[in-house]
This record gives structure tokens, C-alpha cells and sequence, in this order.
């Protein structure tokens, strides 16, 4: 299932929420709801956050072949 920034949105919001001390029974993603019976752990909202990270950085990650080459850069100035 692809994930969007929305649904990383709703998970974070579910993950500050039980930091806080609060019960969360539901997560409410862009096009779905997802009920728990007993209330996630911060892992596991962890774990989710981890997974969607993941499937957000092999959408948007351009495929550019490794060429080798070290890059640096230099400030010209007096020094100390």
C-alpha cells in the first residue's frame, strides 16, 4: 500500500498523543480508519512510522547511478 505525507501526518499526531498520556483507540489515514481494540504502543507507532519513512523515501528518490567522484567545497579567507 502506498503511504502519503498525510498518512505520516496522522501517525506522528497518534504518536504525541500516547506520549502525552492520552488513549488512542483510531488512527484516521487519507482514504481509511483503522480501529485498535487495545490502544497501540510507541513502538509499534514507531515501527509504522519507520515503515511509511521508508515506502515516502523510494517514491521520491531519484534513481542517479553512483559516479565516484568526492565533492568538496572551500571558503577562500584570511584564515585565523
Amino acid at each position: 500500500m502506498a503511504h502519503t505525507a498525510e498518512d505520516r501526518a496522522a501517525v506522528e499526531r497518534a504518536r504525541i498523543a500516547i506520549a502525552s498520556g492520552e488513549r488512542v483507540t483510531e488512527i484516521r489515514f487519507t482514504d481509511r480508519l483503522v480501529k485498535y481494540a487495545d490502544p497501540p504502543t510507541l513502538a509499534e507507532l514507531n515501527e509504522l512510522l519507520h515503515a511509511i519513512d521508508h515506502d515516502l523515501a523510494a517514491k521520491g528518490k531519484r534513481r542517479i547511478p553512483f559516479s565516484g567522484r568526492t565533492w568538496g567545497c572551500a571558503q577562500p579567507g584570511k584564515g585565523l
